[in-house]
């Protein structure tokens, strides 16, 4: 069953997309990333350590590992700026 976020995220374009991964698919993956990244999985540790609200957020800390991996598209939510001559 696919709910708003899920039509959402196919009628936006990329750019304009919130989130670039399903929670539920992404939780295996971020597994494998701290698995096979040691020094992410040592950051991670940090800032679960250093943040408490961070280190009862499953989510924050699914998002975290995202946005740290190579999965995470750094340009989503820049727009083309140009100059019309």
């Amino acid at each position: 069953m696919c709910d708003f976020r899920c039509t959402a995220s196919r009628l936006l374009p990329a750019n304009l997309q919130s989130r670039h991964y399903g929670a539920y698919v992404f939780e295996d993956k971020a597994a494998a990333i701290l698995e096979e990244n040691p020094v992410l999985r040592q950051e991670l540790e940090l800032k679960k350590r250093q943040d408490e609200d961070f280190n009862k957020n499953a989510s924050a800390q699914l998002e975290w590992v995202y946005t740290h991996s190579s999965h995470y598209e750094i340009e989503h939510n820049r727009l083309p700026v140009f100059k019309a001559l």
